[in-house]
Parts: structure tokens; sequence; C-alpha cells
């Protein structure tokens, strides 16, 4: 095997292990991304069920309110 030809060979070794590192760290990178897209999917979901209950929370002390107004005037 000439020198031409083992240069070519190792060309060509050294292409497909950086095309197999471009390959993985493609693939880490997708996954980190899907990770984060899951993070921030699962906070906006915790986040809407506090502002549901703060509207909860709300609404029933509205409630409360009215209800001890009413029971004042009904006192007086």
């Amino acid at each position: 095997m000439s020198a031409e030809q083992m240069k070519a060979e190792k060309d060509k070794a050294a292409a497909r292990v950086l095309e197999k590192l471009r390959k993985q760290e493609e693939a880490a990178r997708e996954q980190f991304a899907s990770e984060e897209r899951r993070k921030q999917k699962e906070q906006t979901k915790r986040l809407d069920g506090l502002m549901m209950s703060l509207d909860v929370i709300k609404l029933m002390e509205d409630f409360n309110r009215r209800r001890e107004r009413r029971e004042m005037k009904d006192n007086y």
C-alpha cells in the first residue's frame, strides 16, 4: 500500500469519525432542546394551576365579603 493510499484511508476513517461525532452532537442538541421544551411546558402548566388557584381564592374572598355585608345589613 502506497503512502498516498494510506493517507486516503486515514482521511476516510477520520471523515467517518467526524460524521459520527457530528450526528451524536446533533442528537444531543435535539435531546437538550426537547428536555427544555418539556420543562417549559411543565412550568407553564404549574403556573396556570397557580393562577387558577389565585382566581378561586379571589372569588372566595369576594363571596365572603359580600356575605359579610349582607349579614351586616340584615343585622341593622
